[in-house]
């Protein structure tokens, strides 16, 4: 351990008046805090240290007010706190974090957060003038307390224990903040104070300065008196002198005597080469007997470069300190053979001046201390290793005295009672381990203290958070024939004692489940397969037969021929769990009764002893009679099944092809009635070219007109027909993507003629649809029908409005075409457009238009459906997959 001592200086007034300014700014240089000084009310910068403008990105701020010079921070009550302070002249604690960031250069770390003192500062009239501003930069806190990302969802007793985490954590920085807090105050009481001396120092200035001159004045004045008595004076200064001179050289040879004599050893060098001017036997014995006065100490003792001393010597006279160390290691080579030997040493430096003061040289005082050191370091190196092999063992040991107190405890001591080992030296075995658990062990520590060794368990109360099982051994130390204490070692069986706790408690527990289980349960003990325990299901699978205290083949005969004993036997033996499903066996409930088949599932599984060896096996019983039983006539069900699938098949074939047949039929029918037909619609021109019209009654012209609109509808329908044929004749692959925006135009177009006739108005709104999946020549079927259907069934009242739209959906395509038409009469549920199906008779049509639109929809996989209002108006919707 070494110290250094520094004389005392004599003080200089003018010299410390002189130097308050710098030491104000030093205050500020040297501030650990961010400080800046503001002005009037507006808070105009006129100080500001480097700290303070770190926080702002080291932007200007000397002459801005400071709202000017920091506009980021106008959103916040920063601005407002300090006009607070200002007006009422209280200190302003900004403790909630002011949050900063550039708007121009953006820190890439995020913004930065400070915490601010402000205090007001006053004029020599008492009254505000400016602010003092300490910032206090706590970004590191704030971004620790901020999640470190989205983690996956946690369990109630995860989120718990992260809470608790980040509760531990913030309670932490908190403690943290506090502290700092708490030296930011004490900081800032002492800046305070050596603010208000500067201010007081400069006032008081100019005053000294005019005594200054004043005194000046009156020295002038005295030296001209003084130079009349200097020759006297000199004459005396040099008898003085003289006699000084003699008085030195007395002091000088006392001395030389006294570190002669005396018990240390004692050198003198003088100058800044250490030249021994001096030194004693016992120092020159230390050293080695060698030449040392008149050599510098570097070339006496050479040995000693690479250790700290020349360094030390060269420090003290350069700095006047003295300087202390002790239990300094050191070699040097004293019997001047070049073998080294190591020592230990204590010394002091201490410089010695002439009289004017100035330092000449330095005096050494030594101890050697090798053998008290050794000796130490011997002591300690016992009790090291002693604790270290105490501190290695998992139980309390340590050493009691007659008294009852602790001489010794191991490092396991301080994580039940939370002091440290030596702490615990010399305190009473009572105020350490409480009264209940003191009056616990006592008796059996004056046992201990009686000669007697003592082995002990016991539940020791130490205090409410610390309840252990003990098991405890006292020895006593006997020292001649004399029981000066005891050692005790303490080991811990908490765990032990509370899983043999809990073993019983599962035992009971599995007992008890056993017991109240609804499933057949029982226990065989012992490769003999006792019944050891059979619970009431169990029980009641034999109700005539006891089972208990039995081994299995004696009180079930019948399972003797079967796979269960076997099955047990290797359980027993292998202890691998073994599940048995659905064997059929044959069991009498009653004794001599008849054998019943049976299903049963059969778990067996080991069962293990305190020691983990086999000791029995453990029986879970389900009857599965009703199950295999009902899979059984599932399986007869399914082969039937089987059978009638096979013929619905061979019926759904029988049912296509007559289908196709009468799909072909229609076709064939359609095309060989069109010849017929054509032929008497030709006939009927032919008719009404040989009856002119002149000639025709009214009633003939009539009946003409008729047959002639039957044959059109008669074609119409043969049309219709036809086409319906092929669209299911078509049915194929899926169909490529077609623009729907030129499929609508080219039906607008057909339309023009009905559209003007009608006065209809049609929207198109189908931007979201570019394409849609139809074959070209369905599509415009499709939207033709629906477009012409809505301009032929228009209201009378109003102007018929029609809207086309398209959107797009998660997995389909939606088509709507919307009119203010007459509306349907739907029916209930989901409309079907049948066939020649009509919902208004007043126009013509045929009744074949929607249903030929359905189906060239559906045949693609999509649907139509319709939403209509009678006297409101209609909105058919085609759905199409994408």
């Amino acid at each position: 351990m070494s110290q250094k001592t520094t004389p005392a200086a004599p003080s200089d007034t003018p010299a410390e008046t002189t130097g308050q300014p710098q030491q104000l700014a030093a205050l500020l240089r040297d501030s650990p805090t961010g400080l800046a000084s503001l002005a009037g009310p507006a808070h105009q910068v006129t100080v500001t240290n480097e700290l303070f403008r770190q926080l702002f990105d080291k932007r200007p701020l000397a002459g801005l007010r400071l709202s000017e010079a920091l506009p980021e921070l106008a959103d916040q009550s920063f601005f407002a706190l300090l006009d607070e302070a200002y007006r009422t002249g209280t200190t302003c604690f900004g403790h909630e974090a002011v949050a900063f960031q550039s708007a121009t250069q953006p820190a890439p770390g995020g913004p930065v957060y400070f915490t601010f003192i402000a205090q007001a500062v006053r004029d020599a009239a008492g009254a505000v003038s400016g602010l003092l501003l300490f910032a206090y930069n706590v970004s590191t806190h704030m971004r620790a307390r901020q999640p470190a990302g989205s983690a996956p969802p946690a369990s109630t007793a995860q989120q718990l224990a992260m809470a608790n985490e980040q509760l531990a954590v913030a309670n932490e920085e908190l403690d943290v903040t506090n502290e700092e807090l708490h030296v930011s105050n004490e900081e800032l009481q002492v800046s305070n104070h050596q603010l208000l001396t500067a201010n007081e120092a400069l006032r008081t200035q100019a005053d000294e300065l005019r005594q200054s001159q004043q005194a000046v004045e009156l020295l002038n004045n005295e030296l001209t008196l003084t130079n009349a008595g200097l020759v006297d004076t000199i004459i005396d200064s040099l008898q003085a002198t003289e006699a000084a001179r003699a008085e030195a050289e007395a002091q000088r040879q006392r001395l030389h005597r006294l570190v002669a004599e005396a018990p240390a050893m004692i050198a003198v060098l003088t100058g800044p080469d250490h030249v021994v001017e001096l030194a004693n036997d016992d120092y020159r014995a230390m050293v080695g007997h060698r030449e040392l006065v008149g050599r510098p100490f570097r070339q006496a003792l050479p040995e000693l470069e690479g250790q700290p001393f020349f360094d030390q010597l060269d420090e003290v006279y350069r700095t006047g300190e003295t300087y202390t160390d002790t239990d300094v290691p050191v070699t040097l080579d004293r019997t001047h053979s070049g073998q080294l030997e190591h020592l230990f040493a204590t010394y002091i430096l201490q410089a010695t001046r002439d009289g004017a003061g100035q330092i000449t040289g330095i005096l050494i005082f030594a101890y050697e201390v090798t053998e008290l050191v050794r000796a130490r370091q011997e002591r300690e190196d016992i009790a090291r290793q002693r604790q270290l092999v105490t501190d290695a063992l998992p139980a309390l040991i340590s050493y009691v005295d007659q008294d009852r107190r602790y001489q010794f405890t191991n490092q396991a001591y301080e994580g039940w009672f939370q002091q440290s080992p030596a702490q615990l030296r010399g305190q009473r075995v009572r105020d350490v381990v409480g009264e209940p658990s003191y009056a616990a062990a006592a008796p059996y520590m004056a046992r201990a203290l009686a000669g007697e060794r003592v082995d002990f368990e016991a539940r020791m109360p130490y205090r409410n958070d610390l309840i252990k099982h003990i098991r405890t051994s006292f020895v006593p130390d006997v020292q001649q024939e004399q029981v000066v204490g005891f050692y005790c070692l303490i080991t811990d069986i908490t765990e032990q004692v509370t899983a043999r706790a809990e073993v019983e408690r599962q035992q009971r527990q599995q007992h008890e489940l056993f017991m109240a289980a609804p499933g057949p349960i029982a226990i065989l003990a012992g490769p003999d397969l006792v019944f050891e325990l059979v619970n009431p299901a169990y029980q009641q699978v034999f109700p005539g037969r006891e089972l208990f205290g039995k081994s299995l083949l004696d009180v079930l005969p019948e399972l003797a021929n079967t796979e269960i004993p076997g099955l047990c036997h290797q359980v027993y033996a292998t202890g691998e769990t073994y599940v048995a499903e659905e064997l059929p066996l044959q069991l009498a409930r009653h004794t001599d009764g008849p054998l019943e088949e049976a299903y049963w599932t059969f778990t067996y599984q080991a069962r293990r002893n305190a020691q983990d060896v086999i000791d029995g096996v453990v029986v879970f019983a389900y009857d599965v009679s009703s199950q295999v039983r009902a899979r059984q006539q599932v399986q007869t069900l399914n082969q039937q099944l089987t059978t009638h699938n096979t013929d619905l098949d061979d019926t759904n074939q029988q049912l296509v092809r007559t289908n196709v047949d009468l799909d072909s039929f229609v076709y064939t029918a359609s095309h060989d009635l069109q010849g017929p037909l054509n032929n008497l619609d030709g006939l009927l021109q032919a008719l009404r070219q040989e009856l002119p019209g002149t000639e025709r009654s009214v009633p003939v012209a009539h009946l003409l007109e008729l047959l002639h609109d039957s044959v059109e509808r008669f074609q119409h329908t043969l049309t219709h027909l036809s086409a319906i044929a092929r669209t299911q004749a078509e049915a194929g692959p899926q169909a490529p993507l077609v623009p729907l925006a030129d499929v609508v135009r080219d039906v607008l177009l057909d339309l023009a003629l009905p559209i003007a006739e009608a006065g209809a108005q049609v929207s198109v709104d189908i931007a979201d649809c570019p394409a849609v999946r139809l074959a070209e020549k369905h599509l415009r079927s499709v939207v033709y029908n629906l477009l012409s259907n809505a301009v032929k069934y228009r209201h009378p009242d109003r102007v018929p409005q029609v809207r086309v739209q398209c959107r797009t959906e998660e997995h389909r395509w939606a088509l709507e075409v919307q009119d203010n038409g007459l509306g349907l009469a739907l029916p209930p549920g989901r409309p079907v457009f049948g066939l020649f199906q009509r919902f208004h008779t007043h126009v013509d049509g045929s009744g074949v238009g929607l249903y030929m639109a359905q189906k060239l929809v559906e045949n693609e996989g999509g649907a139509l459906e319709v939403v209509s209002q009678v006297g409101e108006g209609s909105t058919f919707t085609v759905y199409l997959p994408r």
